[in-house]
């Protein structure tokens, strides 16, 4: 990642929707000077928990992040961080934030579930291990606009194990393809865009950022803010 984003060590970096936080203990060990924005309280409570210092944990929307414009060098999204909001202009708008955010020249890379092939054959019902005696399932619709390019994930997922209470939680999610994301960066107003293959999610996928093919589950796009501050 820090590779596509052309940043080191000193680096300002933006993790939006850092969530609990494991991306940025990665890019923090990395060097980076790297803040974590979430909208949930309980996340970035679970973030502290985990010992990562308040300093590099800020509350706050991702449509109106809480910093002065251009206090970046580069922005991540990732593993599922956008799409989430009921109206869908507002995706647009937050991408838009993101831009004003980056230095000029500075990089944003997106990381999301990819509206392909594999999104298509998506499983109503799925179970999956998520630690010793915990189990995950998940109900899942998935509805496609006319030109299938983008579509809306309604998803429960249930978390089972032999000490508490099931947890349920509900989300509702927007999935582009290729051509929809790049013209929603182009919207907003970044340039040098190119989309690979997403987080690899488990051993039979393909190798994470590597090229993009129409059954790849999850897709990455990277844009850039032009290097004139007026762009």
């Amino acid at each position: 990642i820090l590779e596509l984003l052309e940043i080191g060590a000193g680096a300002r970096l933006l993790d939006a929707g850092c969530g609990q936080g494991r991306h940025l203990r990665q890019f923090l060990a990395c060097g980076l000077e790297a803040t974590g924005l979430d909208f949930s309280g309980d996340m970035l409570k679970a973030a502290r928990r985990s010992g990562l210092p308040e300093p590099s944990l800020v509350q706050g929307d991702i449509r109106r992040p809480p910093f002065p414009d251009e206090s970046f060098d580069a922005v991540a999204s990732l593993y599922t961080a956008f799409g989430f909001f009921d109206d869908p202009a507002e995706d647009l708008t937050a991408l838009r934030a993101f831009r004003r955010s980056l230095r000029p020249g500075g990089w944003l890379i997106l990381e999301t579930i990819h509206a392909g092939a594999a999104a298509r054959s998506w499983p109503a019902d799925k179970a999956y291990p998520l630690g010793p005696s915990i189990t995950g399932r998940e109900r899942n619709r998935l509805d496609w606009e006319l030109d299938r390019e983008t579509g809306t994930l309604d998803q429960v997922v249930t978390v089972e194990g032999p000490d508490a209470a099931p947890r349920v939680f509900a989300t509702r999610l927007r999935i582009y393809s290729r051509q929809r994301l790049t013209h929603l960066l182009e919207a907003a107003g970044f340039v040098d865009i190119a989309c690979m293959e997403g987080l690899r999610t488990d051993p039979d996928a393909a190798p994470s950022f590597g090229p993009l093919r129409p059954d790849s589950s999850r897709i990455a796009c990277i844009g850039r803010r032009p290097a004139h501050a007026d762009a």
